[in-house]
């Protein structure tokens, strides 16, 4: 494998709607509850070309192997439903070809449910 420099987020369907607070993002090694120690990203923002794309760029390559966690965090939580996204991982270097990575999905259930 190759080190990781960044992923694209790509909200899917209804998950398009939801206004993310890009400025409050976090990355941290391990799964989403192993709570490890965080990583500093280089940048988070839409991409030119899509603004519904999130990008997430590493301060440091992420070495292969390496578990990260990235949250992404809502001013409000969106409505009950499935919200999907398709992620795709960006090796080092200018010439790196992305990998797609899979489907991303969260479940969020209303209040009165």
């Amino acid at each position: 494998g190759e080190p990781l420099e960044a992923i694209a987020i790509v909200p899917q369907g209804a998950a398009q709607r939801i206004n993310f607070r890009l400025d409050a993002s976090r990355a941290h090694r391990g799964t989403a509850y192993a709570n490890g120690p965080e990583l500093a990203l280089a940048s988070v923002g839409g991409m030119p070309t899509d603004p519904n794309t999130i990008l997430v760029a590493f301060e440091e390559p992420v070495q292969p192997g390496d578990t990260v966690t990235v949250s992404l965090y809502t001013p409000r939580n969106p409505w009950g439903g499935v919200y999907l996204f398709g992620v795709t991982g960006y090796p080092t270097g200018a010439e790196g070809v992305g990998q797609y990575l899979g489907v991303g999905r969260i479940q969020i259930y209303d209040n009165d449910k």
